[in-house]
């Protein structure tokens, strides 16, 4: 989930974010805050990345509605396998009440290929 797919030099099929869950037999699909459609109840484990930073001049209401409604609904349906934050302290401490202990999640501040790397390579060791 990012703030625009159009706008997003970060986030490409060679970039871990992408690459390292496909390894792993994720399907990938992209959401931004233009995507109206919810997670149903025949949706995979979903493991959510969460791309998102404030922005006091372009602001991120809109996309952190998004990503609530998301993890809302991928955890009525317990699809929610893991969850990753990109970018905003604030989102982790905004879900991590409504997490399941079950449920693993990463932080970093870092959008870039290498936090993707390094958070993505620490929740895949916490599976195997």
């Amino acid at each position: 989930m990012v703030d625009s797919a159009l706008d997003c030099d970060f986030l490409g099929s060679h970039t871990p974010a992408i690459a390292l869950p496909a390894q792993h037999g994720y399907d990938f699909q992209l959401v931004d805050s233009h995507v109206l459609a919810r997670p149903t109840a025949d949706e995979p484990p979903t493991l959510l990345q969460l791309f998102i930073r404030g922005n006091p001049f372009r602001g991120s209401a809109g996309l952190t509605q998004t990503a609530q409604s998301w993890v809302d609904a991928l955890l009525a349906i317990d699809r929610l396998q893991a969850l990753v934050i990109y970018g905003s302290p604030y989102l982790l401490e905004q879900f991590l009440p409504r997490l399941p202990a079950h449920v693993p999640y990463m932080f970093t501040y870092g959008q870039m290929p290498q936090a993707q790397a390094i958070a993505l390579e620490v929740l895949f060791q916490g599976q195997r």
